[in-house]
């Protein structure tokens, strides 16, 4: 299949794709949703790729593109959106429109995904009319599929806001370079323990007089953002956007108050509880927090015992997922100050059978 970054964005294969998408898309599996809180839902599938679009009743003009990143390949297709999380929530209750793609297939799939992105976004604009403003969003991979878009077509879209790591994902048949001449606001939220990437695109497009924006998060991980600043990273874009106003350069962290601890300590350990569970990656949230991992005498690097649906696991407290190798269990404080069980490279709540509600027991080991 060819690529839009192998040839001109307005080459004739292009337009034909873009054509037969539209004459297709009455045909796409799709579902409208009414919803209370002052949005719609809309889910279903274009070209292969699954999408999902919230949009306010009352739309403001106003359109986010959130681009995922990687999903391994034996997990399902996922836009990984969420409209109840932020920034989505409370774009939603502004007015605004957000839609995601989840990408025709997973993996390493920068082009395949631009090209999903724009199908999706060519779609939107014929049921509903030309967005006022378009911005994008991506994380980790996506973050690389926002920029290339935003490079590629600046008319189309009026910035990007990219977070984390992955500006350097490549497809294996890929030769697309980056400019480092973005046209269109371009802020970039990082965590300091991979800022590296973000600071080289940085200092190269501001060296070109572009308009390019860095916020650190001094926290360790990848995408270890809270929900305050995710949406303080859209709202300084969509600023930006409207007055040509940002602060170039700021550590943008927000710290959050930890939450009275709930666990109960018994049977030489601690229980508490599942509180949440992605879907997509099977990480689960649970409500232990600094202090209960300080009483048992688990410090950071640390092993411990992980009692799951009565079966145990051997796990790590770390800083992120990727501080284990794959295959193994991690537990790392998350950006809101509760704490993650993931296990690298693979479905936690499928691997021990849990789901939110359910009890965690963790010990030291004997």
């Amino acid at each position: 299949m060819s690529s839009l970054f192998t040839m001109p964005v307005h080459s004739s294969i292009y337009r034909k794709r873009t054509i037969l998408v539209y004459l297709l898309c009455g045909l796409a599996t799709s579902l409208a949703v009414g919803s209370d809180s002052g949005f719609k839902e809309e889910s279903g599938e274009l070209d292969g790729a699954l999408y999902e679009v919230a949009v306010a009743e009352k739309w403001n003009g106003k359109l986010l593109l959130f681009n995922h990143g990687l999903i391994f390949e034996h997990l399902p297709l996922s836009t990984y959106m969420e409209p109840d999380r932020e920034p989505f929530r409370t774009l939603l209750q502004e007015g605004w429109m957000v839609a995601a793609s989840s990408y025709r297939r997973n993996g390493l799939v920068v082009n395949d995904a631009a090209e999903d992105v724009l199908i999706l976004h060519s779609t939107l604009v014929r049921k509903y009319g030309k967005p006022k403003r378009t911005l994008l969003m991506g994380e980790s991979m996506g973050g690389a599929v926002s920029l290339r878009l935003i490079e590629s077509l600046p008319e189309r879209f009026h910035g990007a806001a990219i977070l984390g790591a992955g500006l350097m994902s490549r497809d294996p048949d890929s030769h697309f370079a980056y400019s480092y001449e973005p046209e269109s606001p371009v802020l970039f939220m990082s965590n300091q323990s991979e800022i590296d990437q973000a600071l080289e695109y940085f200092f190269k497009s501001r060296k070109k007089e572009k308009e390019t924006a860095l916020w650190s998060i001094q926290r360790d991980g990848h995408i270890n953002f809270n929900e305050a600043e995710f949406l303080a990273a859209v709202k300084a874009l969509d600023h930006w956007v409207e007055t040509g106003q940002i602060e170039r350069e700021k550590d943008a962290t927000v710290q959050v108050e930890e939450e009275k601890s709930s666990a109960r300590f018994d049977d030489g350990g601690a229980y508490g509880k599942i509180v949440g569970v992605n879907a997509t990656f099977g990480n689960l949230t649970v409500d232990f927090q600094v202090a209960d991992f300080n009483r048992l005498g688990v410090a950071l690097g640390q092993p411990f015992i992980l009692k799951l649906n009565g079966k145990d696991f051997k796990a790590t407290r770390a800083k992120t997922y990727s501080d284990v190798p794959a295959g193994k269990w991690v537990i790392f404080e998350d950006a809101e100050g509760r704490h993650t069980i993931a296990i690298n490279r693979a479905h936690a709540a499928n691997e021990a059978g849990v789901e939110t509600g359910d009890t965690v027991f963790i010990r030291r080991p004997e």
